[in-house]
């Protein structure tokens, strides 16, 4: 509890090392309760914890689909990969709800952008990438996005349609 709670500097960062040194076997204890209440902390150092608990304790499915999208643009970096772990388990479950999994392209960290923009390069297909889907991909507010979906366009439109 005490990382749920303000603290003077450094006592978080302090009490997180002597958590992970000391009691690493005993994670697995951890309830999803608890692991949760640790995720929506305001303190980063507890959301650590929690990123870190969510990879071992909890699975895609405790979540929906929404949740692990907004979870993979976490500003603590063990909560995005946790997130990104999820979404590998749970690939089917994300290509059927392509509406949520185009957001994770708008990812507001680097490591979940490039990852998603791996995900729909290599493992999405033509079948998931309508153009329902493509033209939320060329609608981004990120140019990087956006180009990304004329590519998607050029890669899977033209495939299937032959140029004119």
């Amino acid at each position: 509890d005490g990382l749920l709670r303000k603290a003077e500097d450094g006592i978080h960062a302090t009490l997180l090392q002597l958590i992970k040194d000391g009691f690493r076997a005993h994670f697995s204890e951890v309830s999803k309760d608890r692991t949760w209440k640790l995720l929506r902390s305001r303190y980063d150092h507890a959301q650590e914890l929690g990123g870190m608990l969510m990879a071992l304790n909890l699975g895609p499915e405790d979540f929906e689909v929404s949740e692990i999208v907004k979870l993979a643009s976490h500003d603590i970096l063990a909560v995005r990969t946790a997130a990104r772990e999820m979404v590998d388990r749970a690939l089917s479950r994300f290509k059927a709800e392509m509406g949520w999994t185009v957001k994770l392209l708008d990812a507001k960290w680097p490591d979940s952008r490039h990852f998603a923009f791996e995900l729909f390069r290599n493992r999405l297909d033509t079948e998931h990438l309508t153009p329902t889907v493509l033209v939320a991909v060329c609608d981004s507010i990120a140019l990087e996005v956006r180009d990304f979906g004329r590519e998607l366009i050029s890669k899977h439109i033209d495939a299937e349609h032959g140029h004119e």
